[in-house]
């Protein structure tokens, strides 16, 4: 069977008929599985590019042979990469619509590290979160790129995973929080913080459910909010039960989310990313 062998997903929906009863059909969803190709035959579309985890993992996708297409923004500079054959970097805002059309573009995975980026200027996002804004000082940048985001992948013939990078403190797609987050949670008090947490609940939600009937599938990771800029501890894995105790670094965080691209058991799902054997 060919690379574009699919896996189904049954969706039960209502229809109102013309004699005003219901009647159940069932859609016939089918996710995209595992891609079978090189890598040197895929498109990974980069958002977050300028951040210390997103650096990283553009190095190790370029080293694994991935063509990467990363948006930067206007005026940024990301020097050393002039003469690199599979990588094109294109220069935009998250809020232009077509830039991002333009990003992701033929792309397999579209992977998203936003965290520690700032995005000054940025105008608040679609629906009723403009008041919310102006009343509590958040502008929820990355909530309303989400919005511009998925219902171009919704178009698309060729993503397979968009991955989104949240954090240990954001709920998963049951909207459930572990304990050890939760008393964390309770413990940061700014307006950012609160303002942070609430925005990666929101994405959370709206990508695990706008997705559902989606052909592609979703990963958001959850690390370690302690997250250090230092050489490689140890290797990274997937937990589904609780946030790992140990810090862990940028460099480790890139070559898991790169890996956890082709890890089809973490598809549609919201892992912990902790130190392996913890």
């Amino acid at each position: 069977m060919s690379s574009d062998r699919r896996m189904s997903q049954s969706v039960s929906v209502s229809q109102l008929s013309t004699a005003s009863t219901s009647k159940a059909i069932t859609i016939d969803v089918k996710k995209r599985s595992v891609s079978k190709k090189h890598p040197s035959e895929e498109v990974i579309a980069l958002f977050g590019a300028y951040g210390v985890t997103g650096r990283f993992f553009m190095e190790r996708a370029i080293e694994a042979g991935y063509n990467v297409q990363a948006m930067i923004l206007p005026g940024m500079q990301i020097d050393d990469y002039e003469c690199v054959r599979n990588l094109r970097f294109i220069t935009g805002s998250l809020e232009e619509v077509d830039k991002i059309r333009d990003v992701v573009e033929n792309a397999t995975y579209v992977v998203c590290l936003l965290n520690n980026c700032d995005y000054e200027g940025f105008r608040p996002p679609v629906g009723n979160i403009a008041n919310e804004k102006a009343s509590s000082g958040y502008d929820y940048c990355n909530l309303n790129f989400m919005h511009n985001l998925v219902p171009i992948l919704e178009d698309t013939d060729t993503c397979r995973v968009l991955l989104y990078e949240a954090s240990s403190l954001s709920l998963d797609h049951q909207g459930s929080t572990p304990v050890l987050s939760t008393i964390v949670k309770k413990m940061a008090v700014s307006k950012t913080s609160r303002g942070t947490k609430k925005e990666q609940d929101r994405i959370v939600n709206y990508i695990s459910n706008q997705t559902k009937n989606a052909h592609f599938n979703y990963i958001i990771t959850r690390p370690s909010t302690s997250i250090w800029d230092k050489p490689s501890r140890k290797k990274l894995a997937a937990s589904k039960s609780q946030p790992g105790p140990f810090p862990i670094t940028n460099t480790d965080l890139a070559e898991f989310t790169l890996n956890a691209l082709k890890m089809q058991k973490i598809y549609n799902t919201c892992p912990y990313v902790v130190q392996d054997g913890i």
